[in-house]
């Protein structure tokens, strides 16, 4: 069999590439997502003084609530995702501090982990931060997050 260079076969020398780019991309989105993002300013003036640690990205996907006080379940929209959390629209939003179990489908890949509402802006929506996410979801989670960094930046060349 023929060898490209460094002794791979040729057959494998292209996968071997597409792979080692792929994870190079992941590794650069991946750090870009440890640093903090600029605040938006429409949702900024409804969190106060907290600030993300991640950025966020926009994400459309169904997601799925249920309230931990009354066990009610409500049907929703993300429409931004981060490692850390996410925003939900959400006509009748749940109160600041509401304990939540949310689950977010996209992609025929689901997420699912606790929650606290963060801040709520009545008729609109509520910004949630996960909590206790199980390692099998951070992953689902981080190639959500490197698919979004790419549709927002492109990938360099």
């Amino acid at each position: 069999m023929k060898k490209g260079g460094r002794g791979v076969p040729n057959t494998f020398a292209s996968p071997l590439k597409a792979i080692a780019f792929l994870l190079l991309l992941f590794f650069i989105f991946a750090r870009q997502l440890e640093i903090e993002s600029p605040q938006l300013p429409s949702r900024e003036s409804c969190m106060g003084d907290e600030r993300r640690r991640t950025p966020r990205y926009p994400f459309i996907a169904t997601a799925e609530v249920v309230d931990q006080s009354s066990q009610a379940t409500i049907a929703t929209r993300v429409t931004e995702l981060s490692l850390n959390g996410c925003y939900l629209d959400m006509p009748n939003p749940l109160p600041k501090d509401a304990q939540i179990k949310i689950k977010i489908y996209s992609e025929s890949k689901f997420f699912e982990s606790a929650g606290t509402i963060v801040y709520s802006q009545a008729n609109l929506g509520v910004g949630v931060s996960f909590r206790e996410t199980r390692p099998q979801f951070v992953t689902v989670l981080k190639q959500w997050l490197l698919a979004a960094a790419v549709a927002k930046y492109g990938t360099k060349k």
